[in-house]
């Protein structure tokens, strides 16, 4: 598993026996009968992953990384889309420098800001949650179109 996992579900489990046992089963009557306590664990488990993914994962959310972008001192930050690496390419004719394995995996977050007066677009990864590249949105037409659609 690429992370670790097990402790996470492990207490999901437990949750999902403790939450059949303790609550469900006595407090509602013929629950025993329409429900098992696997399903019970199984839908804790599933409702403790969705949650806490992002948190797992490291990844940041679109408002973490529009709070990145005005701690850089940026303004009017509006979400645009999400591409990825290979939506990189087509934006920017170079590479983007010293993108990591986990950054070329999740895709990247395109949002609009001005920056000293000028309309700029930039991208941020969701994996690392550094600014990976940026540009003036009249100089680069493909990040213009992007944010414009």
């Amino acid at each position: 598993m690429p992370y670790m996992l097990e402790w996470g579900y492990s207490l999901a489990m437990g949750a999902g026996t403790l939450l059949y046992h303790a609550c469900l089963r006595k407090r509602i009557p013929g629950w025993g009968q329409r429900i098992s306590e696997i399903y019970v664990c199984i839908l804790v488990l599933e409702f403790f992953l969705l949650l806490s993914f992002p948190w797992i994962t490291g990844l940041r959310t679109v408002n973490q990384a529009e709070a990145i972008l005005t701690r850089q001192g940026y303004e009017e930050i509006h979400y645009a889309v999400n591409t990825s690496p290979s939506g990189l390419e087509r934006i920017f004719e170079d590479d983007a420098p010293g993108l990591t394995r986990s950054e070329k995996k999740t895709g990247f977050y395109v949002f609009s800001a001005v920056d000293q007066g000028k309309e700029i677009g930039v991208v941020v990864s969701p994996a690392s949650g550094r600014i990976v590249r940026q540009a003036s949105l009249s100089d680069n037409l493909v990040l213009d179109l992007m944010i414009h659609q």
